[in-house]
């Protein structure tokens, strides 16, 4: 879920980047399908909850690599051909492709969810992970110029980036103080905040730096075994103590960014950077397709949340959620890479056809 990955169609390829994106999906969905109390007690910060500041670490690599092969140096340089275009049309058009069959289903059952934070504004469906989408879509018009800031100032930019992220905490915390009763209100700052990839800018940020040279043992990244220990034990009062600091309002912040980070460069050291076997073809189409996994399983799990109204909270006995989650995984992950082939294919096709008639 991000900017093209340097494991697709490049001279550079990271088999590591799919096995980890595939390994992070499967976390998303565990996550919506096993509710809180089912997941008490298993650590769940230090794992489960890995996989969306994976992602975002994940992303900050994928563009920086991609804007270092395209030669960006100056902002208008990264706006310049198809690259809004191919962005919107890449993140856009499967969203809308979702949202026929999802309004359809809502038509059906006479219900439609309008919860604001439920997604892009008011929506005829609710799914888990829509609210993804549009950190996503923010990414692509405010990652371009931290590029170029990399580019000019990289270590400067970096801590600019985890201030910027303090700064956004303190601020949602004290809009959310001053505006206390106004619920509309404060649910309309909350989804502003939380789906705008400022939120996340430092995990992004790392994994931009992580562009210019991932290795563990590299001089450069040395940082990250300080932050690390101070990072695990925030993660580790939060899972023991089941308390958040006072100012902070998500579980994804600065604080445990640096914890997914190093797990990310362990990954890119252990896992292996390619592979002819099958498993290593499946954790290619998988990490390649995690968006479109992202949609599958917001169907899915929007479905099941209607059939089964105390879902999320518990109500079904411990060996349903076991059930379900290896349904909707399969579904998930069978679906969502057949689609992801098949509209490529399309894209490609079409491609073809218009570089054709032009040269004809």
């Amino acid at each position: 879920m991000g900017e093209k990955d340097v494991s697709e169609g490049t001279d550079q390829e990271y088999l590591q980047i799919d096995i980890l994106k595939a390994a992070m999906i499967a976390l998303v969905i565990f996550d919506h399908a096993f509710p809180a109390g089912i997941k008490a007690g298993l650590g769940i910060q230090l794992w489960e909850r890995l996989s969306v500041p994976t992602f975002l670490v994940i992303t900050g690599f994928n563009y920086g690599h991609s804007f270092h092969r395209r030669g960006i140096i100056h902002l208008l340089d990264a706006f310049k051909g198809s690259y809004l275009s191919e962005k919107l049309k890449r993140y856009l058009m499967p969203f809308a492709l979702l949202m026929i069959p999802m309004s359809i289903l809502s038509i059906l059952l006479a219900f439609f969810d309008v919860n604001l934070l439920s997604g892009l504004g008011p929506l005829p469906f609710w799914g888990p992970g829509i609210w993804y989408i549009p950190v996503i879509l923010w990414g692509v018009l405010i990652l371009p110029p931290l590029y170029i800031s990399f580019q000019r100032r990289p270590k400067l930019t970096l801590v600019l980036c985890f201030v910027n992220d303090f700064a956004m905490h303190w601020l949602l915390y004290w809009l959310l103080q001053i505006t206390e009763g106004n619920l509309t209100l404060q649910e309309a700052m909350l989804f502003f905040f939380q789906t705008n990839v400022l939120y996340y800018l430092s995990a992004v940020a790392l994994g931009m730096w992580f562009s210019g040279g991932h290795g563990l043992e590299e001089e450069r990244n040395r940082f990250i075994w300080f932050l690390l220990p101070l990072s695990l034990g925030y993660l580790l009062y939060y899972e023991i103590m089941d308390s958040q600091i006072f100012f902070l309002s998500s579980d994804y912040n600065l604080f445990g960014f640096p914890y997914a980070a190093f797990i990310f460069l362990v990954g890119m050291a252990v896992l292996p950077r390619e592979s002819d076997s099958i498993w290593g073809r499946i954790s290619a189409r998988l990490g390649k397709g995690t968006y479109h996994i992202l949609l599958t399983q917001a169907f899915c799990f929007s479905i099941l949340y209607r059939l089964f109204p105390g879902f999320r909270e518990g109500a079904l006995v411990a060996t349903s959620y076991i059930f379900w989650y290896l349904v909707v995984i399969v579904l998930s992950f069978t679906f969502g890479s057949l689609w992801r082939r098949v509209e490529r294919g399309i894209l490609e096709k079409d491609a073809t056809s218009k570089h054709t008639s032009k040269d004809g």
